[in-house]
């Protein structure tokens, strides 16, 4: 079996790092409104938050259904 981990240093290292980012980033790629949200209370930045994580969620399951 080969050996998987790289040492400090080894520009495989390097190669294999930007896999992992470049393979989240596709498969996960969260999207948030752009702009300044002000939130009277912590409860409702984290309803926000909340509201926006279902939507990501949900817009994650939409996009793989479509590819199986």
């Amino acid at each position: 079996m080969p050996e998987i981990w790289f040492k400090p240093g080894d520009p495989r290292l390097y190669i294999a790092i930007a896999a992992v980012w470049d393979f989240g980033q596709r498969w996960l790629a969260p999207h948030y409104p752009p702009g300044v949200y002000k939130h009277r209370t912590m409860e409702d930045k984290n309803r926000l938050d909340e509201e926006w994580a279902v939507l990501n969620f949900q817009a994650f399951r939409e996009k793989h259904k479509k590819q199986n």
